[in-house]
Order: structure tokens, then sequence, then C-alpha cells
């Protein structure tokens, strides 16, 4: 029987000569070793022990290295809340309320893909949220260019409708003014315009509010019938009673037209 001394000065066995052997094969013995074969005899290199010259001659058996660690697949970063909702907006964009939520997207995929750019690990859906980003662009920007240009036909119809209103509320200051006229004047309208200045409060109402071609005078004072009046006066210095039934003052802009009874119809041109 053998005892071996180990490396770390620690004695192991005993072992057999088939025992010593299986140690040399397995690499934890070779000729250098020290061995004694019993209590109290002297340590010797197992390369001086002729029975073993065989063994330590022949090619050590190699355990198989361990086979390495399968490595975990590293999980998959979950897809940002961020950019799912900017692609649900921008898709909603595109079917309807561009403005109420193609900004939103636009919003939420900008904080999505810096969130994503600074954590790669721990954000995903950069795609995601990129096309989120382009639909809520193209949706807001298509609002932009196309809303005014369907719009303005709308806001120019209610303003030429506002302007043949005003119209209408003008003649019918200018025809009480011309009534007012003719009750301190033996019931004859005036001559002119210039002739209402007691009875119109203000020169205002004698240019329509279409007319791009006169201007309104500040007062009476610094008003001309030739740049501050848009209307025409049909019948100066007509009797009243001959005026009724008949168009006194029309507006040749809009065909609005006022009669001798203050009555005033609207026209149907107009700018």
């Amino acid at each position: 029987m053998y005892i071996i001394l180990g490396t770390d000065q620690q004695e192991y066995g005993p072992f057999d000569q088939e025992g010593i052997r299986r140690c040399i094969a397995e690499g934890r013995a070779n000729g250098e070793s020290l061995v004694r074969t019993e209590p109290g005899a002297d340590w010797k290199p197992l390369a001086k022990l002729p029975e073993f010259r065989d063994a330590l001659a022949a090619p050590r058996l190699v355990p198989p290295a361990p086979a390495p660690p399968s490595a975990t697949p590293a999980a998959a970063p979950l897809d940002s809340a961020l950019a799912r909702t900017s692609l649900i907006l921008g898709l909603v964009s595109i079917a309807c309320l561009p403005i109420l939520t193609g900004i939103p997207a636009i919003i939420c995929g900008h904080i999505a893909r810096n969130r994503i750019r600074l954590a790669p690990f721990r954000y995903g859906g950069s795609n995601m949220a990129l096309t989120g980003l382009i639909l809520g662009y193209v949706t807001t920007c298509l609002t932009v260019l196309v809303l005014p240009a369907m719009l303005l036909p709308a806001l120019a119809k209610a303003k030429a409708n506002a302007q043949r209103i005003n119209c209408v509320s003008n003649l019918k200051q200018v025809g009480l003014a011309a009534r007012i006229y003719a009750a301190t004047h033996e019931n004859t309208f005036p001559t002119n315009f210039t002739a209402m200045k007691e009875d119109l409060m203000s020169p205002h109402a004698l240019v329509c509010s279409a007319d791009s071609s006169h201007t309104r005078a500040a007062n009476w004072d610094n008003f001309n019938e030739t740049e501050n009046v848009s209307y025409e006066f049909l019948l100066p210095g007509v009797k009243e009673s001959d005026a009724l039934g008949k168009v006194v003052f029309r507006c040749p802009i809009h065909g609005n037209e006022a009669y001798g009874d203050g009555s005033v119809q609207r026209g149907r041109r107009g700018r």
C-alpha cells in the first residue's frame, strides 16, 4: 500500500498500485510526487519506483474540459410605453383629429427616442417611436397647410355676408336721415349728401365696408362727396310723396336699394 504526500503537505491514501496508476493517469500524481509504502518510511519520488515507470511514461488521460455554461440570452428590452403611445396617436391622426393627436404623437415620439438612446438595454420600440413621429409630423404639416386653404372660402364668404349686412345698415341710416331732412324741409329730400350732415350723425355710413375705392371721412368738416361716398343718390330733391315705392339710394357694389319709405331691399349683386 502507498501513501501520497500532496502539494498541500497532506497525506492521502492508502492506495494500491492500481490506485496510484489511476492517480498518475488522471494527473493527480506525477514523477515528482512523494510516496512511501508504510508509516515511518522515507518519502520517495514516484519516478524512483520501478513499478510505476510505465505508468509515468504513458500519456495521461486529460479529463474533458467542462462545458461552458450555456449563455442565457439577454432579455429583450421592453417596448417603451411612450413609443407605443406615439405610434397609436400617429395612426389616429391619420384617420381623424390630426391636430389633437398629431402634436402629442410628436412629443411622445421624441421623448421615447431620447429614453431609448440613453438606455437601449432597458427601453425598446425605437421603430415604433419613429413611425409615430413621422405620422405626427405629416398630419400636422398637412393640417397647417390644407386647413387654411379649406377655411379661406368660408371665411371670405362670411366676410362678404358681414359687409353686405353692414351695407344694408348704412342705407337704412342714410334713408332715415333723408326722411328726417324732408320733415323739416317741406317734405322734400336733400339735393346731396352734404345737406344731410345735420341729420346723419357721421359720414362713415356713406361708405360701404366692401368699397376699397372710397375712404371714410373722420367728420363732416373733412367730408368730400367724391372721395367719401360709395352710394348713388338717385332722386335728389324729390318730394317724399313722389319717392314712395321708388329707389332713392343704391349701393353699386352689393345692389342694395333704399326706398323712399325708408325700407331697404338686399340686392343680389356682390363682389
